[in-house]
Order: C-alpha cells, then sequence, then structure tokens
C-alpha cells in the first residue's frame, strides 16, 4: 500500500490507541468485535482460535457505532489519523498476553503502488485480488476498503486500512489461516462500511465464498 495522505503520514506500527475499558465477562462467538463477525467471520475466527467463547484480551473493545463516530469526528481534524481499535479478545481461559485476536481501522489514502500493482504473493505473504488487494502473513492481515460517503469532501481514493492480529491463533495449518484471516478482517470490515453508509461504494462483497490466492513469485 502506498502511504497515506490525508493530511499524515503513512500508516506505521506503532499500535492502536485505546479505547475503554475491558470487562471480564465471557462473550460468545456471535457477540465479538460487537456481534460484526457474524457467518463467514465468526467461522473463520473458531476455525483459527478452536474456540466459541472468549474473553477480552489486553487491549479495549467498543461498538461498532462509537468506533464510526471516532473515525468520523477524526477526519475533522488536522494531523495524522490514528488507529483505531475495534476489537481484542482471547480464547476464553487462554492467555491473553499470548493468544489474541484484535482488529483496527484507520483512514487511508489509497494511491498506485511504486513500481505498478502487487500482483504476486510470495513464502511469508499470501495477497488476494479481492476483498480491498487483502494480504496475509502468519499472524495478521490486512486490507483496503474505500469510504468517500462518510468523509463528505473530496474523496478520490479515500478509504480505510483495516489490520487484524492473530497471534496465538494456530488451530490450523498457516494457509487455511491466512485465508482465516482475510474472512475475518472481511466480516468486520463490512460491519463498518454499513455502519458509515459507504458499503456500496466500498468494493467490498457482502460474502467472500472462495478465496483465490495471487501465484507465489
Amino acid at each position: 500500500m502506498a502511504g497515506m495522505t490525508v493530511g499524515c503520514s503513512a500508516v506505521d506500527d506503532s499500535g492502536p490507541e485505546p479505547t475503554e475499558t475491558a470487562s471480564s465477562a465471557p462473550i460468545s462467538l456471535t457477540a465479538v468485535c460487537d456481534g460484526s463477525l457474524r457467518g463467514e467471520g465468526g467461522a473463520a475466527l473458531k476455525q483459527i482460535s478452536g474456540a466459541d467463547a472468549f474473553q477480552p484480551g489486553p487491549d479495549t473493545n467498543q461498538s461498532m457505532k462509537k468506533l464510526a463516530a471516532s473515525l468520523v469526528t477524526d477526519l475533522e481534524k488536522s494531523g495524522r489519523k490514528p488507529e483505531r481499535m475495534l476489537c481484542s479478545v482471547s480464547p476464553q481461559g487462554g492467555n491473553p498476553s499470548t493468544q489474541v485476536l484484535w482488529i483496527t481501522f484507520q483512514w487511508y489514502k489509497d494511491t498506485p503502488p511504486v513500481g505498478g500493482k502487487r500482483t504476486h504473493s510470495t513464502y511469508d505473504n499470501t495477497r488476494y485480488g479481492n476483498p480491498g488487494r487483502a494480504s496475509a502473513y502468519d499472524d495478521s492481515a490486512s486490507l483496503f476498503f474505500s469510504c468517500p460517503t462518510a468523509s463528505g469532501q473530496d474523496s478520490q481514493g479515500l478509504g480505510f486500512i483495516a489490520w487484524a492480529s492473530t497471534v496465538g491463533l494456530d488451530a490450523v495449518a498457516r494457509y487455511q489461516k491466512h485465508d482465516a484471516q482475510v474472512r475475518i478482517l472481511h466480516a468486520a470490515s463490512v460491519a463498518l462500511a454499513k455502519q458509515l453508509g459507504c458499503f456500496k461504494q466500498s468494493g467490498l462483497p457482502e460474502t467472500l465464498g472462495e478465496l483465490t490466492p495471487l501465484p507465489v513469485k
């Protein structure tokens, strides 16, 4: 991905900004990430974690509605747009410091990558043409989706970079996990795009079906 240009610098890995105080109450699979992982996303999370009940992770959780409001407010401010946490969960009874899913979103200005489109995978990075030029590593994934409606301004190429980390959730083989991570992130992204009213412009399909990795070169 090219660098963020909405009044800010490139997306970095400094970590998401904290949100709300975590609760110790158990979380059902259908309620994870404010219920955004139902269907394909929930099935994928169960696949890689081997669990159907969860607990808050080491970071904090917030509702999709509150996340959307924070992101809209971010766009009204100058300077770098912060990375916003949706959720952080760990399998019930597990160790939140070593087994955790977290998902974040950040405004991103999409521009053509230097050297043209990235049209292949590598040994440690599986790329997909859709959704959102998704990319998955062994413990993380990312995708981009457009969201011009939420900006209310000249917004060519404006949208979100969505990130997921799945450290320690290794109940399946690595390439199955790459696929599952993208499904989890896609489900949360669809939910956010709908909350912001930009799903029709997002370029995201409602469901994924079979994912085809780009060839390894």
